[in-house]
């Protein structure tokens, strides 16, 4: 890519939850890898909603992105795959909200 050194390290972001009990969670994210803010906030609604359930206390951040992308892959390797392909389309066409921190 001209004009942009995409080699150059780019500061991590840490995640920090802190629960009604003062317990400290932190997670931290790859700048390389960008998500949007409202990625995060879907991410953050889905965990605090899951980990509600005693049986889910040690779930994390990344045990929910792992779930959603072997879904999606076993969705498009299989009779699903046009839907998806469908629904990847429309997401495209839609208007960002916001754009991925650089």
């Amino acid at each position: 890519m001209r004009g942009k050194d995409c080699r150059k390290p780019r500061p991590n972001v840490v995640l920090e939850i802190i629960s009604p009990d003062q317990l400290c969670r932190s997670t931290s994210w790859d700048r390389t890898l960008p998500l949007r803010d409202q990625d995060l906030a879907l991410l953050h609604k889905i965990w605090l909603e899951l980990s509600e359930d005693p049986d889910l206390a040690s779930l994390h951040h990344y045990h929910i992105v792992g779930m959603s992308l072997e879904r999606l892959y076993e969705r498009l390797h299989g009779p699903q795959r046009e839907e998806i392909l469908a629904l990847m389309k429309q997401e495209l066409r839609k208007p960002d909200k916001d754009q991925p921190a650089e």
